[in-house]
């Protein structure tokens, strides 16, 4: 995985997200509507795609998705 493949299945998920927004640098939650639902569904889109589980405080304290996708790949290599 890297993190253009990482933003694309985000892309891909939240129909609100146009295509190619995602870069490393964005503030994901900038892109769309954030709310809490859409917070569970990103922990299950990676619970489900990536196998890897991340708490609300980490996705709390990411604030863009290069951040988001360090916690993701550092999971995943553990």
């Amino acid at each position: 995985m890297n993190i253009d493949d990482f933003a694309k299945r985000l892309e891909d998920e939240f129909e609100e997200i146009p295509s190619g927004a995602l870069k490393s640098e964005v503030h994901f939650r900038d892109i769309f509507e954030w709310n809490s639902m859409n917070a569970l569904l990103l922990m299950a889109l990676i619970s489900t795609e990536y196998d890897v589980n991340i708490s609300a405080d980490e996705l709390r304290n990411c604030n863009t998705l290069g951040e988001l996708y360090s916690i993701v790949s550092s999971k995943i290599s553990e």
